[in-house]
C-alpha cells in the first residue's frame, strides 16, 4: 500500500521569485524532485486567456469583450509588476478584496 502512495503522490509548490532562496534553504527537497518552471505570461497571453473564459458570457458584445480582456491583463500586470518591486509589496490584493473595492 505505502509503496503505491509513494509512487502517486504529488505535491504543488507554487512559488514567485522573490521566494527562490527557498531552493537554496531548502536542498534535500529541491535536489529530489522535478520542478516545472512557468514563466509570467506576456500581456498577449493574458488577453487570450480572458477571452477564451469570457467566449461564454452572453451579455457582454464582441467590443466589451475585448475590452474587459484587456482590462484583466492590464489589472493583473500591473498587480505583478508592484509586487515585484520591493518597495511596493502588495500582499493584501486579491481577487475577493479587489472586487470589494469595485463594488464600493
Amino acid at each position: 500500500m505505502f509503496r503505491n502512495v509513494k509512487e502517486n503522490v504529488r505535491v504543488l509548490i507554487l512559488m514567485n521569485e522573490i521566494n527562490n532562496k527557498l531552493c537554496l534553504d531548502h536542498p534535500s527537497i529541491f535536489n529530489n524532485i522535478t520542478l516545472i518552471y512557468w514563466q509570467h505570461w506576456d500581456n498577449q497571453t493574458l488577453v487570450q486567456n480572458s477571452l477564451y473564459h469570457l467566449k461564454d458570457v452572453k451579455w457582454l458584445d464582441k467590443s466589451s469583450c475585448e475590452n474587459t480582456a484587456h482590462l484583466l491583463a492590464s489589472m493583473h500586470l500591473s498587480i505583478r509588476t508592484a509586487n515585484e518591486n520591493h518597495t511596493q509589496k502588495l500582499p493584501h490584493i486579491n481577487n475577493h478584496t479587489f472586487t470589494k473595492f469595485v463594488e464600493k
